[in-house]
């Protein structure tokens, strides 16, 4: 995929993340994380247009290396590629698992734990009608989205590399920006990961889809203040 069609699709998630960033309280993690996710995104499309200048040789003589030739400006612009990949998908890894760590927090008590060690614990936890009655609304298709997204997380620790059982995701979201069709992405035990540009992003709409269905059923009255804010996010 050339660099105007990735950046094409991240400006198509930025946008749908702004239309849904329209909580008032900025203080509440209804309205940090949202907004995060829109500074993360908006950092990801910016590292993508300036990585441009890696073809460019005199650019990357002045501005990087004077020892750099052309031979390794391949090399350069693919690794490049790859950290950006990466911190893309970890830090809106890390701000989805916040989210739901803070959410499972608020509602837990002494006497009934929803926030474990284990993330995808946690999210289960919040789907149990013993431990809280919000999230009635997440269904077993959240579930799979939340386990898969965590088993690619998982392949972060182990250099790309599926170290698990073999695992698919379905997604077949008519109200897509990404990918209005039906998408298959697999991890294979002891394969790496090989999901493409696309998919990534389009994983991303739907955790952040899931997110914004988790804070529809947040009552109006309960104030879940982001982390961030005590620290001067909004300052």
């Amino acid at each position: 995929m050339d660099l105007e069609s990735k950046t094409k699709l991240v400006r198509e998630l930025i946008t749908f993340i702004q239309e849904n960033d329209n909580y008032q309280n900025q203080d509440d993690i209804r309205s940090v994380t949202a907004y995060s996710f829109y500074q993360i995104s908006e950092s990801f499309m910016i590292g993508l247009i300036l990585s441009e200048n890696l073809s460019d040789l005199q650019y990357c003589k002045e501005k990087i290396n004077p020892a750099i030739d052309d031979s390794y400006l391949p090399v350069l612009e693919y690794v490049f590629d790859g950290f950006l990949k990466d911190s893309f998908f970890i830090k809106l890894f890390a701000l989805a698992e916040n989210h739901i760590r803070q959410i499972a927090e608020f509602y837990e008590s002494s006497t009934n734990k929803i926030k474990v060690d284990s993330i995808s614990t946690t999210f289960k936890n919040l789907m149990n009608s013993n431990k809280t009655l919000f999230f009635s609304n997440l269904n077993i298709k959240d579930k799979e989205l939340f386990d898969f997204y965590c088993y690619l997380r998982n392949t972060i620790h182990n250099m790309g590399f599926q170290s698990k059982p073999d695992q698919q995701l379905i997604i077949n979201d008519a109200s897509s920006v990404i990918n209005k069709n039906k998408v298959i992405i697999d991890l294979t035990l002891n394969s790496a990961n090989s999901l493409d540009f696309e998919k990534s992003i389009l994983l991303q709409e739907q955790i952040f889809k899931l997110i914004l269905k988790m804070n529809n059923v947040i009552p109006e009255s309960d104030c879940i203040e982001h982390k961030l804010v005590s620290i001067g996010f909004n300052s």
